[in-house]
C-alpha cells in the first residue's frame, strides 16, 4: 500500500470522528446557561440546519426536557434549513428543550441533535413599605443600617438579587443579598449620618427583569433608635404616700441624641398602663399621684423628636417595682350581722371586712356596742341580745397611719323589722349564679345586701356582697357543684333622726328574703336500681321487708342524686353521685331536704337544720 493511499484513509477517518463528535443543528437563542422563561408567557427557539447538512427543515423534531415530542402545530417552517417552536412556558418545564435532525432514509448518518436548558420562573415584583433602623451599641447609633421591605407574595422561581443603596450627599453605600424573597439587608455607612439627608432605595434583578422600590427620602435621624433609659429607680416619700418619684440616667449624651422619655405605670398583677403627662418628664426625675400602700409596676422608654425629624421609640426599660407608703384608711371596715333567734335570745354574731381603701397593713379594730368598747377578735363578735333590746354597733379600724371613718349598724327589737324585698330568684349561667329581687320601693333604700352560706360545710360561713340601690340583680361565684346553698336578700335602709345630742344617722337591714340554690352538673341517672347495685355505699337493711327493700333502693338513689339533701337512718348510706336529677326534680329534692322518708313511705320531720 503506497503512501497516498494511507493518507485517504487518514482523512475518512477524520471525516467519520468529527461526524460524531459534531452536530449539524444549532438552537438560537443559545446561552451557555440556563435560559430563563416567564411563566405564562410564550418562548419561542429556532432550530437551524447547518451549511452542509443532508438534512432539509422536514427531517427537524422538537422535544422537551422528558423526551415528549412536542406536536408540529406548534412548529414554524421558516425556510428549508430552519423551523421555530412555540411553547407557553410553566413551573414545570425546567429542563431540556432539544431540537432532532434524522430522516429514515438517510440512517447511515447519525441523528443530529442540540438542547438548550430553560429555566421557568418570573420577574422580580416592587419591593414596597420599605423602612430603615439602626440601633444604639454602646454610646452611639450604629453605622450599620438594617433596611426590610416586602418582596411580595410571589416566589420568583429563580436566583434573584436584591440590592440596598444608600446615598449620603454624593456617596453611595451599597449591599446585596442574594436569595428569592430576601425581605431585609444590611449596609455599612462607616459612620451614623445624624441629621444628614439620605435616600435609601432597593433594586431587584434576575435572569427575567429588574425593579426598583420607591426612595425613601429623610432625615438619617429617623432611622435612629436609643436604648431605653438606664437605672431606673423609685422611691416611695414616707411623707406623701399617694406620691411616687422616679429618676433615670441618659442611654445616650445629649450631644448625640435630644431624647424625650415617657413613664408608664400599673399595679402589680395588673395589665391596665397609665402613661404620665410628658410634662411631668422633661427632667431627669418626675414625680406622680397614685393610691397609697399599693405595689406598682414602673416603666420608661425615651424617643428623639426635634425640629419635626422623630426617631424611633426605644425598648421599654426592664420593670422596676415599689411599693407606696401607708396612710390613713380611707373607707370605713364592711359591717354585717347574723341573727339566730333562739326560745327567749337572739345570737347575734358580727362580721366585718377590712375597709376597702385600707391604704396599709390594719393592726386592729375598735367595736362599740352601744358606746362601749369591746375586744375584737378574728373580725367577729358574738353576744347575746334578748329580744325586746336594740343595740347599735360601730367598729373602726387602725393602721400604722391612722384611723378609718366608722362603719354602723343598728339591730332593732324583734318586733321592729323593716320590709324586705318581695322576692328572690335565681338562674345559673357557665357556673354561675344569676340572683335576682324585686324593688321594695322605700325612699330610705340605700342599698342591698346579698348573703349566700354552704349549708353542707362543716361549719357553714356566710359571705356577702354590696349592690346599688338602683340595681336588683347581681352575679355570685365560686360555688361548689351540686351542693345546697341558701342565698338571701336584705335591703339596707339609712334614716336620719334628730335627737338632744344633734342628728344621728341609723343604718338598718331589713327583713331577709331566703332561697334555696345550687350548681348543677351532670346527666341524671335514670335507673336507680341498678346505680344502688353499682354503688357500694348504698346499703339496703337485709331485715326490712322485700318491698319496703324495693322503696328504700329507690329512696337511696334519690338521695344519692340529690347530694344527701336528706338525712336517712335506716341502713343506707347516700353520697354524692356523679350523676343529677333534672332542674325540677333538684328543685323538688330542696323542697323535701328537711324531712326525712322511711321506708314505708312517711314523711316526717328532718333533724338537719335549716338556714
Amino acid at each position: 500500500m503506497d503512501a497516498s493511499h494511507h493518507f485517504f484513509l487518514l482523512l475518512m477517518f477524520l471525516h467519520c470522528t468529527i461526524g460524531i463528535t459534531t452536530t449539524c443543528v444549532k438552537i438560537l437563542p443559545d446561552s451557555n446557561s440556563s435560559i430563563p422563561v416567564e411563566v405564562g408567557k410564550n418562548f419561542t427557539a429556532t432550530c437551524h440546519l447547518r451549511e452542509g447538512s443532508d438534512y432539509t427543515s422536514d427531517d427537524i423534531e422538537w422535544f422537551l426536557k422528558d423526551n415528549s415530542s412536542i406536536e408540529k402545530q406548534h412548529y414554524h417552517k421558516i425556510n428549508e434549513t430552519a423551523v421555530s417552536v412555540t411553547v407557553n412556558a410553566n413551573r414545570d418545564m425546567k429542563g431540556w428543550l432539544k431540537c432532532i435532525a434524522s430522516r429514515r432514509s438517510l440512517s447511515y448518518i447519525p441523528p443530529c441533535s442540540y438542547g438548550v436548558s430553560l429555566l421557568p420562573g418570573y420577574p422580580p415584583l416592587k419591593p414596597e413599605n420599605l423602612t430603615c433602623i439602626a440601633v444604639q451599641e454602646g454610646n452611639t447609633i450604629s453605622p450599620h443600617l438594617q433596611c426590610s421591605w416586602d418582596p411580595g407574595s410571589r416566589d420568583p422561581l429563580l436566583n434573584t438579587t436584591y440590592t440596598l443603596h444608600v446615598k449620603i450627599g454624593d456617596s453611595v453605600f451599597s449591599n446585596s443579598c442574594k436569595q428569592r424573597l430576601a425581605r431585609s439587608c444590611t449596609v455599612n455607612l462607616s459612620t451614623f449620618p445624624f441629621y444628614m439627608s439620605v435616600i435609601v432605595w432597593v433594586e431587584v434583578k434576575n435572569g427575567l427583569g429588574s425593579v426598583r422600590s420607591d426612595e425613601l427620602q429623610c432625615y438619617a435621624s429617623k432611622f435612629a433608635k436609643p436604648n431605653p433609659p438606664l437605672d431606673v429607680q423609685l422611691l416611695a416619700e414616707a411623707n406623701f404616700s399617694t406620691s411616687l418619684m422616679v429618676t433615670w440616667k441618659r442611654p445616650i449624651e445629649k450631644s448625640t441624641m435630644q431624647l424625650s422619655y415617657v413613664i408608664r405605670y400599673c399595679q402589680v398583677d395588673s395589665d391596665v398602663w397609665t402613661e404620665v403627662p410628658e410634662i411631668y418628664t422633661q427632667a431627669h426625675t418626675a414625680s406622680f399621684r397614685l393610691q397609697s400602700y399599693t405595689e406598682y409596676v414602673v416603666q420608661m422608654r425615651c424617643i428623639e423628636d426635634q425640629h419635626g425629624v422623630t426617631s424611633y421609640w426605644s425598648d421599654w426599660s426592664a420593670n422596676s417595682t415599689v411599693r407606696t407608703a401607708e396612710a390613713q384608711p380611707a373607707s370605713p371596715p364592711d359591717l354585717w350581722r347574723i341573727i339566730e333567734p333562739t326560745r327567749d335570745n337572739r345570737n347575734v354574731k358580727l362580721l366585718w371586712k377590712p375597709p376597702v381603701k385600707a391604704n396599709g397593713v390594719i393592726i386592729k379594730y375598735d367595736l362599740y356596742i352601744n358606746g362601749k368598747l369591746e375586744i375584737a377578735h378574728n373580725q367577729m363578735h358574738q353576744m347575746q341580745l334578748p329580744p325586746g333590746q336594740e343595740a347599735t354597733i360601730e367598729i373602726t379600724a387602725t393602721n400604722s397611719v391612722g384611723e378609718s371613718p366608722n362603719a354602723t349598724l343598728f339591730i332593732p327589737r324583734s318586733d321592729q323589722e323593716l320590709p324586705g324585698v318581695e322576692s328572690v330568684s335565681w338562674s345559673v349561667r357557665d357556673e354561675e349564679l344569676q340572683v335576682e329581687w324585686t324593688h321594695p320601693g322605700n325612699a330610705h333604700l340605700s342599698e342591698f345586701l346579698v348573703e349566700w352560706v354552704n349549708l353542707q360545710e362543716e361549719k357553714p360561713q356566710p359571705n356577702w356582697k354590696r349592690v346599688p340601690r338602683n340595681v336588683n340583680t347581681t352575679t355570685l361565684t365560686g360555688f361548689v357543684k351540686l351542693e345546697r346553698y341558701n342565698i338571701s336578700v336584705y335591703p339596707i335602709y339609712q334614716q336620719r333622726f334628730h335627737t338632744q345630742a344633734g342628728p344621728v344617722k341609723r343604718i338598718q337591714a331589713g327583713r331577709a328574703v331566703t332561697e334555696a340554690a345550687y350548681i348543677q352538673q351532670g346527666a341524671r341517672c335514670r335507673d336507680p336500681a341498678a346505680m344502688t347495685s353499682r354503688n357500694p355505699a348504698v346499703r339496703i337493711s337485709p331485715d326490712l321487708p322485700s318491698m319496703s327493700r324495693e322503696f328504700a333502693g329507690q329512696i337511696a338513689a334519690l338521695a344519692l342524686d340529690c347530694l344527701d339533701l336528706f338525712q336517712y337512718t335506716w341502713g343506707f348510706v347516700p353520697l354524692a353521685a356523679s350523676c343529677s336529677l333534672g332542674d325540677e326534680a333538684i328543685k323538688l329534692c330542696y323542697r323535701l331536704g328537711a324531712k326525712e322518708v322511711d321506708p314505708r313511705g312517711h314523711v316526717r320531720p328532718s333533724r338537719v337544720s335549716s338556714r
